[in-house]
């Protein structure tokens, strides 16, 4: 059995971190493997490269804290490409596998994570998701995930458009499991409220690799049409559940009356885009409609303003902020092997991770894992997507706590 006192694992931290005295010096240097599956090419590549950023930086930051340890230990990153494909993430995990490796950061996206869990359940290999939340993914397995529930953000995407006024949202969807579980935890939650969804258009892989959702965006415009003509003006909404293609589907969408006649919501995927202020017309488009997506609670601490500083000093732009889950949990992975005469025991590190995800001092908030090894979170940042001056930018609008909407004040 593990001690499961906070006190341990910040002694474990110390020795680790700050370079006690209760690390002893030694000439062999035992590499410790971790696994990270990103998908760094393909539709998700913008945040396999901000995931990537933000695990090279806690790597470096690790490491350079074990020499100053005097430890025996440095960590070693193979990083596996997964090309936002299901099948390659399922043959990359094999790979990692066979290569002894025990503990991966990552997959990413939820269909990715459904293809690799049973093997990671089955070999007794580890999986730290950043970015999965799906509520169909929920199991008592191998798998920790660091990121939004679905059901929360649902229930706060609800809360919002409730407080907005909307009566009906018609929405926009990818075809895939992140996609349509999260817009069914939307709509269960909608109808909770009291409002209604107005239907829905879903695009698939064959859109996203053409960049034309001209069919989808015709169907949407009849949609939302319909649900003018029912609901009214000003009480109808559009929600698109999309990753970085949501760019091009803003741009296409300019040119569609309809769409332009109603506001927009997105979901944590798109969140704080950083390409969307590249491309003028959707830019545009994004301001005009008042594009409002929720992401993490922004946090305060050091830890987070300097991971995120140097993820966009790598990156050019600024960092997703799911990159701050991988950050963490590569840290989190680390400690945790710290605590284990064996850092390849399995049995160990699965009790080991909880424990130390909540006595860590993470940079993206508080982490809390379920029974399912699901981050517990019930408070989330709402930004909306705006000019200031003269520029267009994602600006922290508003706070979901407690099942409300809380807008924040601003200042001139």
């Amino acid at each position: 059995m593990i001690n499961k006192t906070t006190s341990t694992i910040l002694l474990v931290f110390c020795v680790l971190v700050a370079g006690c005295d209760l690390a002893v010096p030694v000439t062999e240097v035992q590499e410790i493997a971790i696994g990270a599956l990103l998908p760094l090419t393909g539709d998700m590549r913008e945040q396999g490269a901000s995931a990537n950023a933000a695990l090279q930086y806690a790597l470096a930051e690790i490491n350079t804290y074990l020499e100053s340890a005097e430890t025996n230990r440095q960590i070693k990153l193979v990083v596996k490409d997964t090309q936002t494909d299901p099948e390659v993430a399922f043959d990359t995990i094999k790979e990692l596998s066979e290569q002894g490796i025990k503990v991966v950061i990552g997959p990413l996206s939820n269909d990715a994570l459904a293809s690799c869990k049973t093997y990671a359940d089955r070999v007794n290999l580890i999986l730290i998701s950043p970015h999965s939340g799906a509520t169909s993914l929920k199991a008592a397995d191998n798998v920790f995930r660091f990121a939004l529930p679905d059901e929360v953000q649902a229930s706060a995407i609800a809360a919002l458009l409730k407080y907005d006024g909307i009566a009906a949202t018609a929405t926009l969807t990818r075809d895939d499991s992140w996609g349509t579980d999260l817009r069914s935890e939307v709509a269960t939650a909608v109808a909770t409220s009291g409002e209604s969804m107005a239907g829905d258009v879903q695009y698939g892989t064959t859109s996203i690799s053409q960049n034309n959702f001209t069919n989808e965006l015709d169907q949407l415009s009849e949609l939302v049409t319909q649900a003018i003509a029912d609901y009214g003006q000003g009480s109808v909404a559009i929600l698109l559940t999309s990753y970085a293609e949501g760019v091009e589907i803003l741009e296409q969408a300019a040119t569609e009356t309809a769409l332009a006649s109603v506001p927009w919501y997105a979901t944590s995927g798109f969140c704080l885009n950083q390409a969307l202020s590249a491309n003028e017309s959707a830019s545009a488009f994004a301001a005009l409609i008042g594009l409002d997506a929720p992401t993490f609670p922004e946090g305060d601490s050091n830890r987070l303003e300097q991971a995120r500083s140097a993820i966009e000093e790598s990156l050019g732009h600024a960092a997703d902020l799911y990159s701050i889950n991988a950050y963490d949990a590569l840290w989190v992975a680390v400690l945790s092997m710290a605590q284990a005469s064996d850092p390849s025991d399995v049995d160990f590190l699965k009790q080991a991770v909880p424990v130390t995800a909540e006595a860590y001092n993470a940079a993206s908030g508080r982490i809390v894992l379920d029974e399912n090894g699901d981050r517990e979170l019930s408070t989330l940042d709402f930004y909306t997507y705006t000019v200031q001056d003269q520029l267009a930018v994602w600006h922290r609008q508003s706070v979901y706590e407690n099942d409300i909407i809380v807008p924040l004040q601003t200042t001139d």
